[in-house]
């Protein structure tokens, strides 16, 4: 999960598969322009020089290779795009000043004010936004908060992230599930037309940045602070998982079980000592999902809740915030000391003996295929490659997924032995010239 790294190698770290539901991805038709260059930098050497590498790394992702065309045929090739972790809409800091936090907080003043009798905003209005900005409360947290938001990226695709972009829910949830507002009772904010949701998106700016100290009977509200970065990746992915969940229950829609399951993984990530030696994604894919598929023999499931359940548990319409949090925390709690026994150092060697090969042999759609059918064969090699996203398909009535992605996978097997000999020869021929190279 990182910002600035080249498009390569961030397909090569999902193995070519969206973080989310596991779809082959590819990027996007055509390469940047030379032109969109800001000649007036100083670096405009190494802006070119990045350029440059950029664009190879492109020309070698979309070459219309036989695999390539077996995924668009069947339509199977996600679009790969940059996800957030942390939406983009929340952060405290905008292009348009207009649309910063700070700005909108000082505009809504009066109303904050008035929503409730506990004062709980008129303390966070008094205490960091009208406060002496030598405080540095509202700044450190603007700090996290742009730190976090371009750094925490992962590959999906375009499905996905569309999915993952439901702010009228996240809003909802968030007021439900934060501490100072699950038991409020504001009319104004029960409803979801424009002005409510303006004003819940600020409170879940507050609840997602800033933190706060009660006094120790808990009955009144002492200070605010800037809350440190662990726990807002914490937090962000607890409430996400809970909107996602509410979403899944509401309209049965598959793929938010399966956002709702992915920031249930980074939650887990987040707590992990694990998080010191492995990116997120190869935890993702060699440690989560190895004991997520083998203990959930059913993907349809969220930690083994079926969508019936889930759509009685999870309503928005109910203050049950405290309760929703218990629920998803004890699951994840349950599958983090199965993934702790599970974990050791040998597993590391392999992951990182992986990572090593996958650099050297892999740089597009045939090359992945054939890397991961190379000792065993084809069809063990489609298999490794589709398996979480046949996994997260399995009962999906719509459309017929799994039959359709079965027929893919037999296409592909009968694509891939059709041009082998072709394929060995050019992998030949390129080791040769790397070798040439280096010498």
């Amino acid at each position: 999960m990182n910002s600035k790294i080249p498009v390569l190698e961030m397909w090569r770290r999902s193995l070519g598969m969206c973080m989310v539901c596991g779809q082959p991805m590819g990027l996007k038709g055509r390469l940047s322009n030379l032109e969109k260059l800001n000649h007036e930098e100083n670096d405009l050497e190494e802006k070119t020089e990045s350029l440059i590498e950029n664009v190879i790394e492109r020309l070698l992702l979309i070459e219309e290779c036989p695999i390539r065309m077996a995924y668009i045929q069947f339509n199977v090739l996600g679009e790969q795009q940059d996800c957030h972790v942390v939406d983009q809409y929340t952060f405290l800091e905008k292009k348009n000043k207009e649309e910063s936090f700070l700005f909108l907080m000082k505009k809504q003043e009066d109303v904050f004010r008035s929503l409730d009798k506990r004062k709980i905003f008129a303390s966070f209005l008094d205490q960091v936004i009208l406060m002496n900005p030598s405080s540095g409360i509202l700044e450190t947290a603007t700090v996290n908060c742009k730190r976090l938001g371009d750094s925490m990226l992962f590959a999906g695709c375009r499905r996905c992230n569309l999915s993952m972009n439901k702010p009228n829910y996240h809003v909802d949830t968030v007021y439900r599930c934060f501490e100072l507002t699950k038991d409020l009772d504001i009319p104004s904010l029960e409803s979801r037309n424009v002005k409510a949701i303006k004003l819940k998106k600020l409170i879940q700016q507050i609840a997602f940045f800033f933190d706060y100290e009660m006094k120790s009977d808990e009955t009144e509200l002492l200070k605010w602070k800037f809350k440190e970065s662990e726990k807002i990746m914490l937090d962000v992915n607890m409430w996400r998982c809970i909107s996602n969940l509410c979403s899944w229950g509401t309209t049965g829609k598959f793929r938010f079980r399966m956002i709702a399951i992915f920031h249930a993984a980074v939650y887990l990530y987040e707590r992990s000592y694990i998080k010191s030696v492995l990116k997120f994604e190869e935890w993702h894919i060699h440690v989560f999902r190895r004991l997520y598929m083998s203990t959930f023999s059913s993907g349809d499931t969220f930690f083994g809740m079926k969508e019936t359940e889930v759509s009685i548990v999870f309503d928005l319409s109910q203050k049950r915030g405290s309760e929703w949090k218990d629920l998803v925390l004890s699951k994840l709690i349950l599958f983090e000391s199965m993934l702790n026994e599970m974990y050791n150092k040998a597993q590391l060697s392999k992951i990182d003996s992986f990572r090593s090969k996958i650099a050297k042999n892999v740089w597009n759609e045939k090359t992945l295929l054939h890397f991961l059918s190379e000792k065993t064969s084809i069809e063990a090699g489609t298999d490794k490659l589709l398996e979480f996203f046949k996994f997260n398909i399995q009962n999906v009535r719509e459309r017929n997924l799994t039959d359709a992605c079965n027929k893919f996978q037999r296409h592909l097997c009968v694509t891939y032995r059709k041009h082998l000999k072709e394929w060995i020869s050019q992998s030949v021929h390129h080791a040769n010239a790397e070798e040439e190279f280096e010498s």
